[in-house]
């Protein structure tokens, strides 16, 4: 699939998940300068959350306005990704933080 319809930003979106998901992991491990509070910490995870799906949509829609799937496809394709979606979890947070070669 070649996309292309929002010019590839859509994947900023991941990007974005994917920093704030390290920072998650960092505050959770009380990683100097991640010291945040619990109620700030959960909306991170939310946000991290909602990005995620968010990208699945977007490419999702990306790829009919571009031509490479139909409107029929859509729903069922979605269903799909959604179900795969890595959601925070906090028994991966070392494996996040060593991702970006961070050994605080």
């Amino acid at each position: 699939m070649s996309g292309g319809h929002f010019e590839y930003q859509q994947y900023r979106i991941n990007d974005i998940a994917d920093t704030l998901r390290v920072d998650i992991a960092k505050t959770r491990k009380k990683h100097e300068y991640h010291c945040y509070s619990d109620s700030f910490l959960a909306e991170m995870i939310a946000a991290h959350n909602k990005a995620r799906e968010l990208s699945v949509m977007i490419q999702r829609i990306d790829w009919v306005l571009s031509g490479d799937d139909g409107e029929e496809d859509y729903a069922d394709r979605l269903a799909e990704d959604m179900a795969v979606i890595e959601y925070d979890n906090p028994v991966n947070d070392e494996k996040w933080i060593q991702q970006v070669g961070d050994d605080e």
